[in-house]
């Protein structure tokens, strides 16, 4: 009785450490299909067809495979440049869609070229005297940096490019609009500045009007104006000489020779009510 039992401790002993691959049976299950498994919850499950060798050796696989882990949502754009150390300069966007600027391997920001959009008016070069027509491609400045404007002031002074404007009698698109189109002038009309001094005095009430740089003209009323009253009148003078010559330019207004104060036309919180030069009451 002892040597039985002595035997059966030996039998699972051995069956325990039996390989695995003395386990595998081939089944077929309740939908067709024939799977090789050492589970005995697969094998129980469908028909046994056979047993595959006890001294075969091989990979068991799963008959359900792992679940797929869903990843999380990216929540920055992450760009930047690796330097020859292999250390990366990382830059981050919050904005969907737009590209963070990029650092150099020196840390010094690469300079991104101002698009054109819709507010965009002319583009100049660098220390060019002109300003462009934005929608065509000017022959006289193909290949050199664009600096897209988007304000009459920084046109200051400049003169418009006769290959985008005057060569096709084309009316810079911002003053048309800001004239509505009327007594606008053509290119055969365009005045220069000499003539325009002379039209400005027969239809303004303004009196020795006078270039004093290339970008500001002095001008003076011919009667007594509150400093809103002469803020109109340089700012009428600015439109006028826009009209005219198709050029940009700071009208200064002042009351008199003698005034110390003066008006730009450039300027936009002019409220004062009392006549130039007479100081506010208190």
């Amino acid at each position: 009785m002892r040597f039985k039992l002595f035997c059966s401790i030996l039998l699972c002993i051995a069956g325990a450490q039996m390989p695995v691959s003395a386990q595998v049976v081939e089944v077929k299950n309740n939908a067709g299909g024939v799977v090789i498994t050492n589970s005995p919850a697969v094998a129980s499950s469908g028909k046994e067809l056979k047993k595959i060798d006890t001294r075969a050796e091989g990979y068991i696989f799963p008959v359900k495979g792992q679940k797929n882990r869903r990843s999380p949502k990216a929540q920055r754009i992450l760009t930047g440049v690796f330097s020859g150390s292999g250390e990366k300069t990382a830059v981050s966007s919050e904005k969907p869609g737009e590209l963070p600027a990029v650092t150099d391997f020196d840390q010094t920001p690469v300079k991104r070229q101002v698009k054109r959009d819709t507010e965009t008016i002319a583009w100049v070069t660098k220390a060019g005297p002109l300003y462009h027509d934005p929608f065509l491609e000017c022959v006289w400045a193909s290949g050199t940096e664009r600096i897209w404007v988007d304000s009459i002031k920084d046109l200051n002074g400049l003169e418009p490019c006769s290959e985008c404007y005057q060569k096709n009698n084309n009316v810079p698109e911002f003053i048309r609009k800001e004239s509505g189109g009327l007594d606008v002038a053509t290119a055969t009309t365009l005045l220069s500045n000499a003539d325009f001094l002379i039209w400005v005095q027969e239809r303004l009430p303004l009196r020795n009007p006078g270039f004093i740089t290339s970008q500001k003209l002095m001008i003076y009323p011919k009667m007594e104006m509150t400093r809103k009253g002469l803020h109109q009148l340089a700012r009428e003078t600015e439109l006028a000489y826009r009209r005219k010559t198709w050029k940009v330019i700071e009208v200064i207004a002042k009351q008199s020779e003698a005034d110390l104060d003066q008006t730009s036309s450039f300027a936009t919180d002019v409220t004062d009510e009392k006549p130039a030069g007479e100081k506010a009451d208190d």
